[in-house]
Formats: structure tokens, C-alpha cells, sequence
């Protein structure tokens, strides 16, 4: 049931159809406009084509998957290096890289 035909029949109006309407703006605006046919374009910054080549030149699977397990047993053993200054340089190194600076 329309919304509208319910409030007509209750004020006494007759009832607008505006469904018509509607579709006749909708097949309007529908139409490419010169404007419309414009291509976009993507330009992408110097961080985000350091991202995409470090996706590339990572290794398979396999290869990362072997080097977690032997992370995470010598992390269990008790026996994983901590290197505190090499953990401070990377992470200023990552946010020179993001802020645009290296």
C-alpha cells in the first residue's frame, strides 16, 4: 500500500501518482551528459608504489609460513633475539616513508 494514497484518503484528497513522475526524472538523468564521459585517472604516490613493490618481491607462502613456525619456536623456547635499537630505527624508518620524508 502507498503511503500517499493512505494520506489522501484520509485528508479527502485524491491521491498523486508520483511513481510516473519519478521515472521520467530517473530516465532523464540516466542519459550520459558530455560531462559523464570523461575518464578517470589514478595517480598513485611514491608510498603507495614502495607498498606495491614490497607485495611483489615477497616470498611464497611456504617460505613465510617456515620462517613463523621457527619464529614462533624460539619465541617458545625462550631463545628470541630482542634487539631493541634495530625495532626503534624501523619503525622511524616507516614513518619517515609514510610522511614522505625518505
Amino acid at each position: 500500500m502507498d503511503i500517499k494514497t493512505v494520506a489522501a484518503s484520509l485528508n479527502g484528497s485524491k491521491p498523486i501518482d508520483t511513481r510516473s513522475q519519478e521515472r521520467t526524472l530517473a530516465e532523464q538523468n540516466s542519459k550520459p551528459s558530455p560531462a559523464s564521459q570523461q575518464t578517470d585517472q589514478v595517480t598513485l604516490t611514491n608510498v603507495s608504489q614502495k607498498l606495491a613493490q614490497v607485495s611483489v618481491a615477497s616470498e611464497t607462502p611456504d617460505d613465510r609460513q617456515a620462517k613463523i613456525d621457527q619464529i614462533k619456536a624460539a619465541i617458545a623456547a625462550g631463545e628470541y633475539p630482542i634487539n631493541p635499537d634495530k625495532i626503534a630505527s624501523k619503525l622511524i624508518e616507516t614513518e619517515r616513508m609514510f610522511a614522505g620524508l625518505n
